[in-house]
């Protein structure tokens, strides 16, 4: 599973969902009362993640939206930015199902993005060539139907 941008040409691929970006920081962080303009977002320093080195999706479309934006750290996954957000005034933009979950445990805060951004589409793509495969579609199912309750 990963972002439409990130698929082969050549093999099938399949919609589980689109998830919207949101902005998230401590609940108290006096950028994240109202409205955040892309003035106060690219002054606070911004927590990104970098898999392998790599920017991911959003950090991706970031750069070129935001090339003055002050990074202060940098995690490996997605799961570890809510825990460098706590008692500063960084910034962070996450997938906002991932920030209504953390939001409870973390005492975060979450604002629209300042740019007006489409949907990440998240994809599931196979090898053309296990296109037949039962066990493989049986498993396709179950992971659709999954993104789709959830």
């Amino acid at each position: 599973m990963t972002p439409n941008e990130f698929l082969e040409t050549d093999h099938p691929r399949e919609l589980l969902f689109e998830e919207r970006h949101v902005v998230v920081g401590a609940k108290d962080n006096p950028f994240l009362q109202g409205p955040l303009s892309i003035e106060q977002f690219n002054e606070c320093g911004h927590v990104v993640v970098r898999i392998s080195n790599q920017d991911t999706y959003i950090e991706a479309i970031l750069r070129k939206l935001a090339p003055d934006r002050r990074i202060d750290v940098a995690a490996q996954s997605f799961i570890q930015v809510p825990w460098l957000l706590r008692g500063t005034n960084r910034l962070a933009v996450m997938h906002e199902r991932l920030a209504r979950v953390t939001q409870p445990v973390f005492d975060l805060a979450i604002v629209d993005l300042p740019y007006d951004l489409s949907p990440m589409r998240e994809m599931m793509q196979h090898h053309v060539s296990r296109t037949r495969d039962a066990g493989l579609t049986w498993l396709r199912q179950k992971i659709l139907q999954f993104a789709k309750d959830s």
